[in-house]
């Protein structure tokens, strides 16, 4: 009884020991996850505090730099719309306009005055190179814009071609002239070339024994209706290879005004660059009707 009574004691000993190492190494298991996680979370913690405060410190540093600059340089905020802020584009503007004229020498060609008709508007000049001087082309038969009825090929003109003057151009051998009326399909009236002077008295076509060649018929529009006549004057460095157009007849079209400008723009030498200056008179004529 005795034997039985110390062999359960023993066993219960055991499995007591047994349990209490058990719980022993689970709360040991336990214990130890749970303070590890603790200090991990510490850790994360502290990291992350000090990351924040790098980042914080970071910024105010930069700030503190670019204040600090912005004043030194005198650099204007980047909305700012002070004066001071325009950008150098417009100032280059202003000093571009205010710069002073350039004078001109007395051997230039004269540029015509203002009224004269922009190359834009007129379908000839179009075609003549941009580069080409133009000159100044005056006229005693046109006042106002309209052309003297003595100059027409009316009941109550003469048939005269106008007066024209004009400055020399440097390196002209020759002058031409043509006279066409742009509202009737470009209508040609006065064609004149080989010409060596400067000037064209009135009725430069009635004389004889012309050194130059002359057709001429005056204006002469429908009764009550107003044409515009335009007059060029070509300084060619050279005669041309002929000078092109029908006279005392239509030429429509833009074609037709090329083909003219083309004429004069090359001689037995060159094909092109001829024309050394270019000028135009424009003015109108109505022809009254019959009272």
């Amino acid at each position: 009884m005795w034997f039985a009574q110390t062999v359960a004691f023993s066993l219960a000993e055991r499995s007591a020991e047994n349990a209490t190492g058990k719980f022993s190494a689970v709360w040991a298991t336990i214990r130890q996850a749970v303070w590890g996680n603790y200090l991990n979370l510490e850790t994360m913690f502290k990291n992350f505090r000090s990351l924040m405060l790098l980042v914080l410190a970071s910024g105010l540093a930069f700030g503190a730099c670019r204040s600090a600059s912005s004043e030194d340089d005198g650099e204007a905020p980047i909305f700012s719309q002070d004066a001071s802020s325009v950008p150098v584009a417009a100032s280059t503007q202003t000093s571009q306009a205010q710069a002073p004229p350039v004078s001109k020498s007395d051997s230039e060609v004269d540029v015509a005055d203002s009224g004269y008709p922009p190359e834009s508007e007129d379908p000839l000049l179009c075609h003549v190179n941009e580069q080409v001087k133009r000159i100044k082309v005056t006229s005693k038969n046109l006042h106002n814009g309209v052309w003297d009825e003595v100059i027409t090929n009316t009941e109550h003109g003469k048939n005269r071609s106008p007066q024209l003057s004009w400055k020399p151009v440097s390196g002209a051998h020759e002058y031409a002239v043509y006279m066409i009326d742009s509202t009737a399909d470009n209508w040609i009236h006065w064609r004149l070339h080989n010409f060596k002077d400067t000037g064209l008295l009135e009725g430069a076509n009635l004389g004889r024994s012309l050194s130059f060649r002359c057709e001429y018929v005056g204006p002469y529009p429908p009764v009550g209706l107003t044409h515009t006549y335009n007059v060029y004057v070509f300084a060619l460095e050279d005669k041309a290879r002929y000078y092109a157009g029908l006279f005392d007849n239509a030429n429509p079209g833009l074609k037709q005004l090329e083909r003219i400008k083309d004429s004069l723009d090359s001689n037995k030498r060159i094909p092109l660059g001829n024309i050394l200056a270019v000028g135009r008179l424009s003015g109108t004529y109505t022809q009254a009707e019959e009272i």
